[in-house]
Parts: C-alpha cells; sequence; structure tokens
C-alpha cells in the first residue's frame, strides 16, 4: 500500500517523509529511483530534495517515543515550483549548461531575507534572490532583519524601488521580535523557503518562526541518530496554524542572472518594461543595441541611472 507525504530532510541516500496522515519515516529510494538519482547527479541534477511530494510505502512503523519508522520512496511527483540557484562548481557534462542546485521544491513563497546592518544592505542582493524566485514559478517576498540596527530613513530609501515594483516588503528584527507577527500571517498555510546570504539571521528568524524548532531538528543524522540544526541543507518546519517552513542554506555566491531581459523583467523592472516596447530589437538586452529605447531613456534623463545600473549588474 502507497502512503503519500512531503521531504522534510534530505541526506545522502535517504529522505525524512512527513506522512500526509502524520509521522515521519526514514526513507530509501526503491532501485530504479536511486540508478535514476545517481545518473542525475553526475549531471548536476537534483532528484529528491526538500518539498518534493512523493509516494512511499511503510516498512517499519514509527515506534513510540515520537521516532521516525522506515520507509521506501516510490515515487516522486511532478514539481510546481522550484527554488534553484547555478552551481559554480561544474558545468553539465552531457549538454554543457550550468548546474543547478534546487534548495526546495513547491514552494509558494521565496522570503528573501537580508539585513539593514551588519552585514549591511545590498539592493543588488535583493535583485537576484527576487528574479531566482521568479524564475523557478515562486513568489518573492522581501523580508529585511535587524531593523533595529539601522537608520529608518535610509531603509526606506533603499527599499523604495522594491516596493514601487509591488514586491510585499516585511520590516523585523528576530533580536526584539519587531514585524514578526505580520510576517508569520504572511507566511500561514503557505509553503515558504527562508533564502539569503549568510550572516543575516535566517536560522534565528526559523527560531521564532517555529516555537519547537528545537523538537522538529531531532534525529536528524541518519549514522549517529543525534538531533542537530546547522544549516547545511534545506529543512523544512511546519508553522504553526498551518504551512511549512525550509530553512536553506546561507549562500556566500548567488551567480548571475543569465537573462536579465528574460521573463522576470516586467514584473521586477517595471520601468524598463515600459520602454522596452519601443526597443528596434525584439530581443534587446538594453546593453549595447542600435535603437535601443532603454538606452534613449537613460540618456535623456528619463530612466533612473541607479535602477538602469541594478539592470546591467544582474548580468554579470
Amino acid at each position: 500500500m502507497h502512503h503519500y507525504g512531503t521531504v522534510v530532510c534530505s541526506t545522502p541516500g535517504h529522505y525524512r517523509v512527513r506522512a500526509d496522515g502524520g509521522g515521519d519515516y526514514w526513507c530509501a529510494l526503491r532501485p530504479e529511483l536511486r540508478r535514476t538519482a545517481e545518473r542525475d547527479r553526475i549531471h548536476g541534477v537534483d532528484s529528491v530534495v526538500v518539498g518534493d511530494r512523493v509516494s512511499f510505502t511503510v516498512l517499519g512503523a514509527p515506534p513510540g517515543g515520537g521516532a521516525p519508522g522506515a520507509g521506501r520512496i516510490e515515487g516522486v511527483e511532478a514539481r510546481r515550483s522550484r527554488i534553484g540557484r547555478r552551481r559554480e562548481d561544474g558545468r553539465d557534462r552531457s549538454r554543457a549548461r550550468p548546474r543547478e542546485q534546487v534548495l526546495v521544491a513547491n514552494a509558494d513563497l521565496l522570503v528573501v531575507v537580508v539585513a539593514a546592518a551588519s552585514p549591511r544592505l545590498k539592493p543588488g542582493v535583493i535583485d537576484r534572490l527576487c528574479l531566482l524566485g521568479r524564475s523557478g514559478g515562486v513568489e518573492p517576498l522581501i523580508c529585511v532583519n535587524k531593523v533595529d540596527l539601522a537608520d529608518p530613513a535610509r531603509l526606506d530609501r533603499e527599499l523604495l524601488p522594491f516596493r514601487q515594483a509591488g514586491y510585499a516588503v516585511h520590516l523585523v528584527s528576530a533580536a526584539t521580535g519587531a514585524g514578526l507577527q505580520a510576517l508569520a500571517a504572511a507566511l500561514r498555510g503557505r509553503l515558504s523557503a527562508l533564502v539569503g546570504p549568510s550572516g543575516v539571521g535566517k536560522t534565528s528568524l526559523a527560531n521564532r518562526l517555529v516555537p519547537d524548532l528545537a523538537a522538529q531538528t531531532g534525529a536528524v543524522n541518519v549514522k549517529t541518530g543525534k538531533g542537530r540544526h546547522t544549516t547545511s541543507a534545506s529543512l523544512l518546519y511546519e508553522l504553526p496554524g498551518g504551512g511549512w517552513l525550509a530553512d536553506t542554506p546561507g549562500l556566500r555566491a548567488i551567480g548571475s542572472v543569465s537573462d536579465p531581459a528574460g521573463p522576470g523583467l516586467g514584473g521586477h523592472f517595471p520601468e524598463l518594461e515600459a520602454l522596452a516596447y519601443g526597443c528596434r530589437f525584439r530581443d534587446c538586452s538594453h546593453t549595447h543595441e542600435p535603437g535601443c529605447a532603454v538606452k534613449a531613456a537613460l540618456e535623456e534623463g528619463q530612466l533612473d541611472p541607479q535602477v538602469y545600473r541594478r539592470y546591467v549588474r544582474l548580468g554579470k
């Protein structure tokens, strides 16, 4: 009999699955899936990740005390969305295309976590992460942590372009609790992923949003059986009131956006989208082509140079 559930933790060769009816199971892949996963891994493809919906067979029921049972994953459902980044450590050997590391599958929200200070806020990081979500079919939400350390007026100026583009912006402090109630309400009932650079406080936010987080990190280590919470891989937690929260590893490098003039442009840079209809070429990159309406508007002072610089940096 097949059961259904969601992958909440992934370790090499084993996956922790939360069954729809309750209970956790450490599952291996059935042989055919394991061989496929091994082939995919060679080409930089992640076959099973946190957030994936799977069917599985129970091999051992969960014992008392909350310890997980044992199972075998029989199938993986098609993903409706993904949060993935280009790997910088190599290329697909068969097609010479950049590898992609999928951090979370089937997410509804990509929570772009940045710090208002320490480390300082970088609008370019927000740009890249918003487009990372949009390219995978995930709605971005901007969360600025450590607002207790920043000048409010400066922060408002830096975030104004993102508000004007229609993004929801939440100002919070994991240290003081400011803004967390509104953020929790925005995440309720959805699968959300905290994504951002190291040091911005993603795990501190997760600890605030999931009160029993320490209990949910139990038995993560298959070999030792000891609970631990070091965010070296994505982990999925149930939120109070419904929904899921994924805490992902800190991104040391986000990578370039290969096509900043692609589908994400319209929602992320509405000023450029309106001008782009006047370009001579439909695939204009707005950097060097003749007859570019965006470049013309820039030269005539009709386009904010800071907006254009943000756009150009995305392709680097």
